[in-house]
């Protein structure tokens, strides 16, 4: 009797363990789902962004264009320039490359 006592706690007690085991690995995969959804929503923000300053570039590009005589590329590229001057990095996306990047 004492043996079947023992086997049953065994028994019982990796029935736990494996409960316990399955319950914390759902946990994980639930979280690792809700981080590269919320990452997934990240990108696509940022892509909209480029996307919108993208067309604002062109905007104002188009506008002192009008004002200072100069074709509107040659204004876009000399924004560009300054930027790169600034240390940044030059803008070289394309509207239809962000907007692959967000789907």
């Amino acid at each position: 009797m004492n043996e079947n006592v023992i086997i049953a706690m065994f028994t019982f007690l990796g029935a736990t363990i494996g409960v316990l085991g399955t319950f914390i690995i759902s946990l994980l995969l639930k979280k690792k789902d809700e981080n590269l959804k919320r990452l997934k929503s990240n990108v696509e923000t940022l892509s909209n962004q480029v996307v919108s300053y993208w067309n604002l570039e062109k905007k104002y590009s188009e506008e002192v264009s009008k004002l200072i005589s100069k074709p509107t590329q040659t204004v876009l590229r000399e924004f560009r320039d300054a930027i790169v001057d600034d240390g940044y990095e030059r803008p070289t996306m394309t509207e239809l490359e962000a907007t692959k990047l967000a789907k």
